[in-house]
């Protein structure tokens, strides 16, 4: 609990100052600034994890792999604290509601989540195959599985939210559907260089495998809405930290 502990001091002055300035931009010309500093805030409380060894990304011959730190009380903590900022987040943002596609979530739009999840997950589990467990971060215990689903769900539920919910709402008011679902992705993409280069030294292979899971995420959420992409995003993750 400790780690949990200095890992919240350790990010709390940076998320307090992009707090203060998040409040004190207001008005429509100031929504796509509150949308970067939004994103901002998330990529640091992401990013910090890897300082404070929550999470390890690696790569062996090329191929990416994540894993999670082996406790499920801190996991779930961190799930549980990361939908408590989209909550926040949804609460103070009633003026850019307009820029939220949800869709309905149904047995068919659940459907198409998991098949997304699916072709999310699927170039890196085929890849793993070939790789052995010890040289992709290791086994992962069963009893982990339902703390990892926590963690999936809910802080993917926030990256959705932000750029799948936001940042491409507010470009399909700008661009066309396609070209707003391709800037979200790349956007996407590029909020994982500093993860990818300089908190970590595995480079090209996440942004790739980033860009491509934000192409399958943001053609769902201009087909289908929100809430599949949400599904997609985290269950695929779930997939590629379980350990298969």
């Amino acid at each position: 609990m400790l780690t949990l502990i200095d890992y919240s001091l350790h990010i709390l002055p940076g998320l307090l100052l992009l707090g203060a300035l998040y409040f004190l931009y207001k008005g429509k010309q100031a929504m796509a600034f509150r949308i970067f500093l939004l994103i901002l805030a998330f990529m640091l409380m992401r990013d910090a994890m890897t300082v404070h060894n929550l999470w390890e990304l690696g790569t062996h011959n090329g191929v990416l792999w994540i894993r999670f730190i082996n406790d499920p009380l801190i996991l779930v903590s961190l799930g549980l604290a990361s939908l408590v900022f989209a909550v926040l987040v949804l609460a103070t943002n009633k003026q850019m509601k307009s820029y939220l596609k949800w869709g309905k979530f149904t047995p068919k739009t659940l459907l198409y989540g998991l098949l997304g999840a699916g072709a999310v997950a699927a170039p890196l589990l085929i890849a793993y195959q070939f790789t052995p467990l010890a040289e992709r971060g290791g086994s992962v215990a069963l009893g982990l599985l339902p703390a990892l689903l926590a963690i999936t769900l809910l802080g993917n539920f926030m990256e959705e939210l932000l750029f799948r919910g936001y940042l491409q709402g507010y470009l399909e008011k700008l661009y066309k559907p396609l070209l707003a679902a391709l800037l979200s992705a790349l956007t996407f993409a590029a909020a994982h260089i500093f993860l990818a280069f300089i908190a970590t030294d595995v480079g090209i292979a996440l942004l790739i495998f980033t860009l491509y899971e934000g192409l399958v995420c943001a053609f769902l959420r201009m087909r289908y809405g929100l809430w599949p992409a949400v599904v997609a995003h985290g269950v695929g993750v779930l997939l590629v930290v379980s350990g298969l």
